[in-house]
């Protein structure tokens, strides 16, 4: 199995956006529904608290409970502070679980 750093993971993400083509954000709902099913092929009925930072990781978490959610899963997102500014892809999955009426977005 090959593991990643984060540079590599971001290298990879930007030549498929460039490459394939995909928007960063669609990119972000494809890893997570791939993330999503696998929990719930592995944990079906439980509940999940997921922390997020403020970056495009924190998106991917955010998407991550949306579609748990959306699975009648109980979910608490909460989201930490790091005092890095928010990634675009971020600000764009938070007011998507912010209008998702079965998660619990927590500060």
């Amino acid at each position: 199995m090959l593991l990643l750093d984060a540079s590599q993971i971001r290298k990879w993400d930007q030549y498929t956006i460039q490459h394939e083509p995909v928007r960063s954000i669609d990119l972000m709902e494809r890893a997570a529904t791939a993330c999503a099913n696998w929990i719930l092929k592995h944990f079906p009925g439980h509940s999940f608290d997921i922390f997020c930072g403020t970056g495009n990781n924190g998106g991917d978490g955010l998407v991550i409970a949306r579609l748990l959610a959306q699975q009648n899963l109980i979910i608490r997102a909460f989201v930490i502070n790091t005092g890095t500014k928010k990634s675009g892809d971020f600000l764009t999955n938070l007011d998507r679980l912010r209008r998702f009426p079965r998660s619990a977005l927590l500060n």
